[in-house]
């Protein structure tokens, strides 16, 4: 094969590797996600011990 032939050869082909490239980059359909929930907590039969120091209470002081 000459080198005019080789040259057309692989342009050719890199024209067709980039057209479908491009053409499944915008065929590609777009993801989205979309998340939602709540959340909720009750607090029941909970045994607790609490430690700590009231500061501005006249009850405090006495």
């Amino acid at each position: 094969m000459s080198l005019k032939m080789k040259l057309a050869s692989t342009v050719s082909a890199f024209l067709l590797i980039l057209g479908l490239t491009i053409m499944g980059v915008f065929a590609a359909p777009t993801a989205t996600i979309n998340l939602g929930g709540s959340i909720s907590f009750k607090a029941t039969d909970v045994h607790a011990t609490v430690q700590g120091k009231i500061t501005g209470s006249k009850e405090a002081e006495a």
